[in-house]
């Protein structure tokens, strides 16, 4: 486990990496009380609502940008929320590399709410667009 006071902007982690999904046809909640959805990922050491950022060149799923939602086994580093059974298969259990964005980084001094991850050439990128 890596202590959350520990990750820093220049701490690149990697490890072990799974995905799950719910095959029954079941709704989720995540650890957040929110009904899972692509984005989230699960994580024992960060805290919830952390944004990670997948290092280059590795995306999942189109996606460099993922908020820590769940909680999960252990055994992982980070686990994925597949949209579907056949994609969970297919990754199976893959290294992976990526960082935890600090708040002063990720927002920039502007409101949370503002902020959204928008497609970009790379699997997304965040850009502030308030409502």
């Amino acid at each position: 486990m890596i202590a959350e006071a520990a990750v820093t902007a220049s701490l690149v982690i990697t490890g072990s990496s799974t995905a799950y999904h719910s095959c029954d046809g079941s709704t989720t909640q995540t650890a957040s009380g929110r009904t899972v959805q692509v984005g989230y990922v699960a994580n024992n050491s960060l805290r919830l609502g952390t944004w990670v950022e997948m290092r280059r060149p590795r995306t999942v799923m189109g996606r460099r940008w993922f908020k820590v939602m769940d909680r999960g086994g252990p055994g992982f580093v980070l686990d994925f929320w597949a949209p579907s059974c056949g994609w969970m298969n297919t990754w199976g259990r893959r290294s992976v590399s990526f960082r935890a964005v600090p708040r002063t980084e990720l927002f920039k001094g502007r409101p949370i709410g503002g902020w959204r991850v928008v497609a970009a050439k790379r699997g997304g990128k965040l850009v502030w667009r308030p409502r």
